[in-house]
Formats: structure tokens, C-alpha cells, sequence
């Protein structure tokens, strides 16, 4: 996989930076997708906000700073059930999200919380638009390990 742009917000400290930086060019050449955002924890705002995006395509640099309330569309979810969730095919189509605005053509994605221990620092997404192979738990797993080393250092 061509790994494409990445893009991290200029408002984190460098090492912040680099941190996503790693996790984003991870997600995207070791677990393998077309693109991959993370969105990290605004306690205050009893959200997630997105503070790094990878992958091809116009504009990716303008998702900077799109926040989700807990709860809200996949990633949402996620950070509020500290679960990570697997998207196959047509979002649509999987129990809780029939009312989303399919707003790209994802083959298959997930949603993977950034948790250390029971506390949860944020959200890596990653799709597969290109790919035709799905993400499963072997993805899960290793986005989880790759995540839980983020959160300690983001810590």
C-alpha cells in the first residue's frame, strides 16, 4: 500500500505529532488500508476529535479537527464502548448504524479504540476502499496492540 498523505494537527505538541504519525503509517502499511484517521479523547467536550488523517485523495488535510460526539456514527461508538468495531460492505446494512449517511465506498473498515488499561485516550479508524480483503480480528488485534502502545505514549 501507497501510504499517501499524512496529515497531523499543528496545534500537538511534536511528540504528539510523531506519535500519530507512527500510528497512522502503521494502520496503513503493517495492518494494511487505503486510509486511516485518529481521533483522540476531548473529555470536556464529551467527545472525539480528529487530530491526524492518512491515505490518498483531495482534501484530507481539511478533516482535521471533525469532532464526534461519544456515541456518534462508528468511531463514536467506539470510544464510548471502548469496543472495537469491524465494518463489512454496506454500513447500512450492520445493526446500530442502518441510519448513517454512506458518504464514501468503504469495502471494509474498522474502528479501534486507543485504551490503556480501562482509559480510553482516543479512536484509529481505517478503511479499505480499494482492497477487497475484509478486515477481521487478525486486523483488530494487531490496530489494538499498535493502539494500546499510542496511548501509553500519548499517556
Amino acid at each position: 500500500m501507497n501510504e499517501g498523505h499524512v496529515f497531523i494537527d499543528k496545534d500537538l505538541s511534536e511528540r504528539e505529532q510523531l506519535i500519530l504519525e507512527f500510528l497512522l503509517r502503521a494502520a496503513l502499511v503493517i495492518v494494511g488500508g487505503d486510509g486511516a484517521s485518529v481521533m483522540l479523547m476531548n473529555r470536556e467536550r464529551n467527545a472525539i476529535t480528529m487530530k491526524g488523517v492518512a491515505g490518498k485523495g483531495e482534501n484530507l488535510e481539511s478533516k482535521i479537527g471533525i469532532t464526534l460526539k461519544l456515541g456518534e456514527r462508528v468511531a463514536g461508538q467506539a470510544a464510548l464502548t471502548g469496543e472495537a468495531i469491524i465494518i463489512v460492505g454496506d454500513v447500512h446494512k450492520h445493526k446500530g448504524f442502518s441510519d448513517l449517511k454512506k458518504y464514501q465506498d468503504i469495502k471494509s473498515g474498522m474502528a479501534v479504540p486507543l485504551k490503556l488499561g480501562n482509559t480510553i485516550a482516543g479512536v484509529i479508524n481505517l478503511k479499505r476502499t480499494e482492497m477487497d480483503q475484509p478486515v477481521g480480528q487478525a486486523e483488530v488485534k494487531l490496530m489494538s496492540a499498535l493502539g494500546s502502545v499510542a496511548a501509553t505514549l500519548l499517556g
